[in-house]
């Protein structure tokens, strides 16, 4: 029988337990590091279910470009066209979309599955499409006037009452684009017979003033019908007029003479003009396309927009400023059309040329757009609009020699009808031919 001392075996015991715990704190390790790896962020389960998503998500994408290239075929050959709603159904009843996709697709045109986005806008007769020969916007059958009513139940927006009545302005990223009929209240200032008014001014930066508008007019997209809202913009008016800047005509004695806008002057279309502080205390310009030396101006001041201060290094910018009346895409108005010259342009006639170029009580509105006037020895930044008597022209909102100037217009909310809300009509207008639609 062997004999154990009372100290050998305490050391035996403590070495079996430090074993033992070290065993365990491996083993811990271990597992933690398993688990990780099954299921965190990067696990392998995380991650077949991404490889899953994104098979998945090829599959529908693959669906999705196959019926629309069908449908592009059968416009030619004839033959059913495959909808959104009858491929979403497909997809759905093959397992490829889940419930909630689906019920997000009643919502919108696009989803993401599995890092792809899908975009179901491309099959036929989801997407709105604008014909500026005829002045309409197509979806599948249905086809609207440019100037056209489109008309919701009237809602609150920040505890003022909207009208609800929208015309038809164009598209927008395959959505039907509306701007307000009239006017809309802001608590703002009031002009002629209560028009609602909102002042700006370009005291802290012109952008500032553009994304003030932008923001107000957002509210008025009330989110079950219509979403995107936004104000209207310079480019909104010149799709539907087709003005382009770079071939405004100009000469006023000739109307078949198309030039880029202020032509050979230093503030024309595009020209970029750099402008000095100098020794002598007056402003010193030079225009690159108006190809002139530097020359001294009459100004002792030139301030860039938020600044009360002189300018100390060499400042260039470019001009983008423009006006021009929509029946003659130039800066005199159809009654100084001599006879016989042809003007080209937006019909005053039209539905189209109602709804943008007659103001409410002859009150200028403002579009969210903004522009720089250059000029000999000064520069203002200004906001496009459209006033009386039926132009598209300017407000300087900031002046180089003399600051922050103000104004108060109208304003008008652009939106886009949402992708699952389809306008039924309810009466035409026999004289003007302009309809009426409900959303």
């Amino acid at each position: 029988m062997k004999n154990y001392t009372k100290k050998s075996l305490k050391a035996s015991n403590g070495i079996t337990l430090i074993a033992l715990v070290i065993t365990i704190i491996v083993l811990l390790i271990l597992a933690g590091i398993s688990i990780q790896m099954l299921t965190g962020d990067n696990g392998i389960l995380n991650r077949a279910v991404q490889a899953k998503d994104i098979t998945r998500g090829g599959e529908v994408q693959e669906t999705v470009t196959l019926a629309a290239a069908n449908n592009a075929g059968v416009e030619h050959i004839g033959g059913t066209k495959q909808t959104k709603n009858s491929v979403i159904t497909q997809l759905h009843n093959d397992g490829k979309l889940t419930d909630s996709e689906v019920a997000t697709l009643e919502e919108s045109d696009t989803i993401v599955i599995g890092g792809i986005t899908i975009d179901f806008s491309v099959l036929d007769g989801s997407n709105w499409e604008y014909d500026h020969s005829t002045q309409t916007v197509k979806k599948g059958s249905l086809e609207l006037k440019i100037g056209d009513y489109v008309n919701t139940t009237p809602y609150t927006v920040d505890g003022k009452q909207f009208d609800g009545k929208w015309r038809v302005l164009g598209e927008e990223n395959g959505q039907l684009l509306l701007v307000s009929a009239n006017y809309v209240d802001f608590q703002g200032s009031t002009g002629p017979e209560g028009t609602p008014l909102i002042l700006l001014q370009g005291s802290n930066g012109i952008d500032n003033e553009v994304d003030r508008l932008n923001t107000l007019s957002a509210k008025f997209a009330d989110g079950t019908k219509t979403e995107k809202g936004r104000s209207i913009k310079v480019e909104d008016i010149n799709k539907i007029t087709g003005y382009n800047p770079m071939e405004a005509r100009m000469n006023a004695n000739d109307l078949t003479q198309k030039t880029p806008f202020d032509n050979g002057n230093i503030g024309q279309y595009k020209n970029n003009a750099t402008y000095t502080m100098k020794s002598d205390g007056k402003v010193w310009y030079k225009g690159d396309q108006a190809k002139t030396e530097e020359t001294q101006s009459i100004y002792t001041k030139f301030m860039l927009p938020g600044q009360s201060s002189n300018i100390t290094e060499p400042f260039t910018i470019q001009s983008t400023y423009y006006k021009y009346y929509p029946e003659t895409y130039g800066p005199f108005p159809a009654s100084a059309v001599a006879s016989g010259q042809n003007m080209e342009g937006l019909s005053s006639s039209s539905p189209a040329y109602d709804m943008l170029f007659k103001p409410q009580s002859n009150i200028p509105y403002w579009l969210a757009s903004p522009c720089v006037y250059v000029y000999a020895g000064f520069v203002y930044w200004e906001l496009f609009w459209v006033g009386p008597p039926g132009m598209v022209a300017y407000v300087p909102m900031w002046g180089s020699g003399s600051g922050w100037q103000e104004c108060a217009c109208g304003v008008r909310p652009a939106v886009s009808l949402k992708s699952n809300v389809t306008p039924t009509l309810k009466s035409t207008d026999i004289e003007t031919g302009v309809s009426t639609y409900e959303i």
